[in-house]
């Protein structure tokens, strides 16, 4: 969308409100200036050809580094109105990547992300131009909330749509989403639950929010945040603007290869992050996906694995046959959308509940795979409700 090095502000008037330059700098619950300006220049684009009517508009620095809600120096994820004259800083979590075990590693921290991509099935985040759009339900399973009292998790997903090197957006399931998942799922018997599959089971776990944690390309928020922000695009969309995009990546690479700080070539990067990963690199669809695919095709998935059932419903389930126990929770949301989404990710790329981080450093849940066909489907929802607790495989830092 805007090349490194140029006039990427053309079109946009050059002065910035006096209340919103206050905010302007790399300290915690800043902006960058490059970042803000790109993303007014993007908001102001969407408004004059009429696809925009929100008085806000949504910016992440991908460069900077990540924190929970606690840790100021890790928010960078902005929500601007100029009209109300309001600015607010919140965290948000970045691509995990993947490593391929003897033939890519484009895997991040979870600190600081070095990776970014907009290949299919590369869990990378790509920086660019977007637009949220719809936002849909979905029923994750039910958890323990007192001693006394069950409830439901059922988390929301804003759908973003690219443009430019973001066009896929939809097609790989790139959402905005809460950073809370079920972890430990089982199976427990509720017939008079609207979310019950016809043998009268219910996914029951323990919740777990992993919020400075890291998504599989997705956008994720602290719950709180994620339920603010799909109320204020709620059938109003606006623009998002993520930093970096490649070219940018590339001026950078090229900086610290010559020695030189990118800021004297005009180019920008968090000093703490650019420190700890050394320097930065984009993966393009057209070298990625290839690798992808050879990959797929040479580990395949393994057969499935039905959830288990929970320890106090083993004896009452004696003689019901496992294809009744197992067949599929009737959920709502992006798993059942029959349109709009990539293909979905292969089972291998689920992981077993043993090889998943303590939830200090929990990395997002895969991103929801709403196109996929009846059995994948059904295997990908087991994953994404047992917080991962299906097909079994080497375990992986920075998936799920």
């Amino acid at each position: 969308m805007f090349g490194a090095g140029e006039d990427r502000l053309a079109g946009q008037p050059a002065d910035i409100p006096t209340w919103l330059a206050a905010h302007i700098g790399e300290g915690d619950d800043q902006i960058a200036r490059p970042v803000l300006q790109r993303a007014r220049a993007l908001y102001r684009r969407k408004v004059r050809e009429g696809a925009v009517r929100n008085a806000c508009y949504f910016v992440m620095d991908a460069t900077r580094p990540n924190g929970g809600e606690a840790d100021t120096a890790g928010h960078r994820f902005y929500v601007i109105c100029e009209t109300d004259r309001s600015f607010r800083a919140i965290a948000a979590g970045h691509g995990s990547g993947r490593k391929l075990d003897g033939v890519a590693d484009f895997a991040n921290g979870r600190q600081c992300a070095r990776n970014f991509g907009n290949a299919l099935d590369s869990d990378l985040t790509a920086g660019g131009a977007y637009l949220t759009a719809e936002a849909r339900p979905s029923f994750k399973g039910y958890y323990r909330r007192s001693a006394t009292e069950d409830a439901e998790l059922v988390r929301s997903f804003i759908q973003f749509d690219g443009e430019g090197e973001t066009e896929n957006a939809r097609r790989r399931a790139i959402w905005g989403h809460a950073a809370v998942t079920l972890k430990g799922v089982c199976l427990r018997r509720d017939p008079n639950s609207p979310h019950a599959n016809r043998a009268g089971y219910v996914p029951f776990g323990h919740r777990v929010d992993y919020v400075g944690g890291r998504s599989n390309g997705c956008t994720s928020w602290s719950a709180s945040d994620a339920e603010w922000l799909i109320a204020q695009t709620k059938d109003d969309p606006t623009t998002l603007y993520i930093y970096p995009e490649s070219a940018d990546i590339a001026a950078v690479a090229d900086a610290v290869t010559a020695g030189r700080p990118p800021s004297s070539g005009g180019a920008y990067w968090n000093a703490a992050c650019l420190k700890q990963i050394g320097k930065p690199k984009f993966w393009s669809r057209a070298k990625l996906e290839p690798i992808l695919a050879d990959y797929k095709r040479a580990h395949p998935a393994p057969p499935p694995k039905p959830l288990p059932l929970c320890s106090d419903q083993r004896d009452r389930s004696a003689g019901t046959p496992s294809s009744v126990l197992t067949s599929r929770v009737r959920l709502a949301g992006p798993e059942q959308s029959a349109e709009g989404s990539r293909r979905p990710r292969s089972a291998d790329r689920l992981s077993d509940p043993d090889t998943v981080p303590e939830a200090a450093d929990r990395p997002a849940p895969r991103c929801a795979a709403p196109n996929a066909d009846p059995l994948t489907r059904r295997i990908l929802i087991a994953g994404e409700q047992s917080g991962g607790a299906v097909p079994p495989r080497r375990a992986r830092s920075g998936s799920i």
